[in-house]
């Protein structure tokens, strides 16, 4: 019996993170930082786990090895789940960075490559972004670059405020700056070559590893990231996410071509689903409400069909 799974995240303490995912998205950790929580997520590294229903407790990754159907018709050839999302609290500045592509990974990581795209939930006044370099350039002037640590010199800085939305393709320079709340829609990877880091150092006061060499096999100084206009925020392979405003309620239908994504960006929301007959009579015990809150995401398996959310909130809706 399918039904709408509310997910647990998997935290990350990366020493650039701060505590408003804790203090203001109510998340419940026992880390002292708190700079990503991974929403839906089968990596890996950091698997969300089902908060409701007959598969509580269980990880979405082995929801989806028993059920691999709920992923859709569009994922019918894949061997994993595609996507990843994160809420990303930089109270710091991230490194400088470029993630591989398809290729590349697969090659070099034995992962996929990561075109992601990030959603500006909130950001302070004057936030910036890095997105690409001021010009395009050679191999060899980019290695002079990377060699001689310019990179800040030639980076490309944009100011942003909220409800900003980019997409940035595999082989783009880009980092996050200080003061900016985000909701990153990816790839299924966590494949990231640093080309500068502020000379942090970690707990332990080394200096974090950068990865020139590899970076300088997949960056690429021509790429540009494109700012997303009105409600369609991103319609490429990788996956598609629109803005959807709720100010009352709303009927929605999942068909059997891909799972769908729900995340709260404000506000609340409570999704009405009615999953079907049970198969041993009586009333299925998957029907029914569940609540969200500013942050907090859903999985609805594809071919869930109607289903009704109420409230005020903006969400983002990703789906392949």
């Amino acid at each position: 019996m399918k039904y709408p799974l509310k997910m647990i995240p998997a935290f990350k303490d990366y020493i650039w993170g701060g505590t408003r995912l804790k203090d203001e998205y109510n998340k419940k950790t026992d880390l002292s930082i708190v700079a990503e929580s991974w929403e839906v997520s089968c990596h890996p590294d950091g698997q969300s786990i089902v908060d409701n229903g007959v598969f509580k407790g269980q990880t979405l990754a082995y929801v989806l090895k028993q059920h691999p159907e709920w992923m859709g018709s569009a994922c019918e050839e894949m061997t994993e789940f595609p996507l990843l999302i994160k809420l990303i609290d930089a109270r710091e500045s991230l490194s400088l960075q470029v993630h591989p592509g398809d290729e590349y990974a697969r090659t070099v990581e034995n992962q996929a490559g990561k075109n992601e795209m990030w959603y500006i939930a909130e950001a302070e006044p004057g936030a910036e972004l890095i997105l690409g370099f001021k010009k395009p350039m050679d191999k060899d002037e980019l290695k002079t670059i990377l060699d001689n640590n310019e990179m800040m010199s030639a980076a490309q800085k944009v100011p942003v405020s909220a409800g900003d939305c980019y997409c940035i393709p595999a082989g783009m320079l880009h980092a996050i700056g200080a003061g900016i709340m985000i909701i990153e829609v990816q790839q299924n990877s966590n494949v990231t070559y640093r080309v500068y880091d502020f000379d942090r150092v970690d707990a332990n006061g080394n200096l974090r590893e950068l990865h020139i060499n590899k970076a300088a096999d997949v960056l690429d100084t021509k790429l540009m990231a494109k700012k997303s206009e009105g409600s369609i925020l991103a319609n490429w392979q990788y996956f598609k996410c629109e803005i959807l405003t709720v100010n009352g309620s709303r009927d929605c239908n999942n068909g059997e071509e891909s799972f769908q994504c729900l995340t709260v960006i404000n506000g609340e929301l409570t999704i009405e689903h009615n999953s079907g007959e049970n198969p041993h009579g009586g009333e299925n015990p998957h029907s029914g409400e569940i609540k969200l809150n500013k942050g907090e995401t859903v999985f609805i398996p594809a071919g869930t069909g109607e289903y009704s959310i109420h409230g005020t909130a903006e969400l983002l809706t990703v789906h392949l």
